[in-house]
C-alpha cells in the first residue's frame, strides 16, 4: 500500500514529505447546471503520456464508483487511447 500525507495546504506540508509526489485534488458543481467535475493535479510528474494514461484511468475509475454502465470518454491523447483499446497500456 502507498504511504500518503494528507495536508488542507501547502503551509501545512513540511521537510517529512520530500521524496513524495504531490496531488492537488479539486471537485465542483455547477450552480444553473447538472453537471459537476473532480480533477486531480500532480505537480511532480511530466511525462505527457503518463499523465494522460492516469486520466483515462481516473475516467473509468469515477463511473465504475457510480455504478454507472455506460460510458463515453473523451480524449485528445490518441496513443494511449490505441494503447489502452488494444491491451498494450494501462
Amino acid at each position: 500500500m502507498a504511504r500518503c500525507v494528507w495536508a488542507l495546504s501547502d503551509e501545512q506540508l513540511d521537510e517529512h514529505v520530500s521524496g513524495f509526489l504531490k496531488f492537488n485534488v479539486d471537485g465542483g458543481v455547477a450552480k444553473t447546471q447538472n453537471k459537476g467535475a473532480s480533477a486531480v493535479v500532480c505537480r511532480d510528474l511530466q511525462d505527457p503520456p503518463t499523465l494522460e494514461a492516469l486520466a483515462c484511468c481516473e475516467a473509468l475509475a469515477l463511473p465504475k464508483d457510480l455504478n454507472a454502465d455506460k460510458l463515453y470518454i473523451a480524449s485528445d491523447a490518441a496513443e494511449v487511447v490505441k494503447g489502452i483499446i488494444s491491451g498494450t497500456q494501462g
